[in-house]
């Protein structure tokens, strides 16, 4: 029950800090429809897409290794030796990065260059502020330090491209902006860099850390060829203006993503601190029932998701990009794997085996690098979305083959049967598009699922009882 309650308070701290952000893509999306065009967003998706692997693999994913490290110590002097030391290792990646860069943009331009380097670069500290402000227990600072960036980008946003008539430099300088903001927060409140020691640095630390984050870098090296590599793919082959109705499409897996996110940084927590427990029994029980009970979630959430985009798509998408709607579900169920299969990894994570992740995210690259170019060929946009689901798919038999001997998968259980069901006939009211229907399956669903929850839903009523 302690470890449920924790979990919950968790999430309820992370969905309020991640909220705005994802909430800010679909405000967003009627400004980014009338104003900017398919070919504009498609540029732009493919320069994020390409930065954002190139910056997350040279830096070492070094914020996951630092949270990692920090739960293994309780004074705040140790967890400022395990935070410094990772910030050893990003200095060294900041130079690297900076330097491969500019080489990368002399052989071969970026459209709006210093806009997407320094995207990358204040993409990656925010990941290690957020991260830090986590490892000290600070989950309402960076809650709410993420809400106050997330206002801002959004405003930014707004004031460049309506205002200003700023194009597709408006949406990196808003990102810059919000996340400069947040990691001057979380700077003011717990004077990291002015806390860093050289003594703190340790040969062994630093090979350990190394050893931890060079799987996870070539993880996410790997993993880039699960998203990104279609978006550059589909650029190069069919055109930016294609790349941009896939990336609108894929826009609505931000509110499956907000769910997911808030989830996984809660288990995440749970999962690190779990691993340090030595009843084997009692660990592997409580990574069974969390992965059993997010397939249930997810299923259940992705049923109420599609015909709920159905009943607003039509008030944030504008002029051309309508015909992104059929796209729509299948984007969803490969962010749904994707987001099972990040789950996944946090136990291998958690237990430090993360070459089992590596292996696992590179037989799912491998095999949507096969499938992509021929399934695109055959099915357009859709077949990119296919290529996606079958990966993933692959991905987590891999991992469930890894762990089928510590944790228990019921996919025949009443609760998961329910979900799945539920999400075939979610599926079917968002393709027959009826706003009664849609509405008449939300409200059923909802009711199904409130009376379905009920001591979670007691359980956070005490929770907020106790708060007031």
């Amino acid at each position: 029950m302690d470890k449920r309650k924790t979990f919950i308070k968790s999430t309820i701290v992370y969905f309020a800090g991640n909220v705005l952000m994802k909430l800010m893509t679909f405000i967003l999306l009627p400004i980014y429809t009338n104003y900017l065009s398919k070919t504009d967003i498609g540029i732009y998706e493919e320069a994020v897409s390409v930065v954002t692997f190139f910056a997350m693999t040279i830096f070492l994913n070094i914020w996951s290794t630092i949270l990692r490290y920090m739960y293994e110590y309780q004074e705040r002097h140790e967890k400022s030796k395990a935070i410094n030391n990772g910030l050893f290792i990003t200095f060294v990646s900041f130079f690297l990065y900076t330097f491969l860069f500019y080489i990368y943009n002399y052989f071969v331009p970026v459209n709006q260059a210093i806009y997407v380097y320094l995207y990358g670069v204040f993409t990656i500290l925010h990941y290690i502020y957020g991260n830090i402000a986590r490892g000290y227990g600070k989950n309402i600072l960076y809650a709410l330090s993420g809400v106050l960036a997330s206002l801002i980008t959004l405003l930014t946003n707004i004031f460049l491209i309506v205002f200003l008539n700023f194009g597709i430099e408006s949406l990196y300088i808003s990102v810059v902006i919000g996340y400069l903001l947040q990691i001057f927060i979380i700077e003011w409140k717990l004077r990291i860099l002015s806390s860093f020691k050289k003594r703190d640095l340790s040969k062994t630390i630093l090979i350990s850390y190394l050893k931890f984050s060079i799987p996870i870098s070539i993880s996410t090296l790997i993993s880039w060829f699960l998203d990104g590599y279609n978006k550059v793919y589909i650029s190069q082959n069919m055109g930016y203006s294609e790349n941009g109705l896939y990336s609108v499409a894929g826009k609505f897996s931000g509110a499956l993503s907000l769910i997911a996110s808030v989830i996984i940084l809660a288990w995440q927590e749970m999962a690190f601190k779990n691993a340090e427990s030595e009843n084997v029994s009692e660990k592997n029980t409580t990574y069974s029932t969390a992965i059993n009970s997010y397939l249930y979630y997810m299923t259940y959430g992705i049923a109420l998701l599609l015909p709920a985009i159905s009943i607003v798509f039509p008030y944030l998408i504008k002029k051309d990009f309508i015909e992104s709607y059929p796209y729509v579900p299948f984007h969803i169920f490969g962010t749904a794997l994707s987001t099972f299969m990040n789950f996944y990894s946090q136990i291998f994570f958690a237990d430090k085996k993360t070459i089992s992740v590596t292996l696992s995210f590179g037989i799912a690259a491998l095999t949507n690098f096969l499938l992509l170019p021929k399934l695109l060929l055959a099915l357009g946009i859709q077949g990119a979305n296919l290529s996606i689901i079958i990966s993933y798919i692959l991905g987590l038999l891999c991992m469930y083959m890894a762990t089928r001997k510590t944790i228990s998968l019921k996919f025949l259980s009443l609760k998961n049967i329910l979900g799945f069901v539920l999400l075939f006939l979610g599926y079917w009211v968002y393709t027959y598009n009826s706003l009664i229907i849609s509405l008449i399956f939300i409200i059923i669903g909802m009711g199904l699922f409130l009376y379905s929850e009920k001591q979670n839903v007691l359980l956070l009523k005490d929770l907020i009882k106790k708060r007031n």
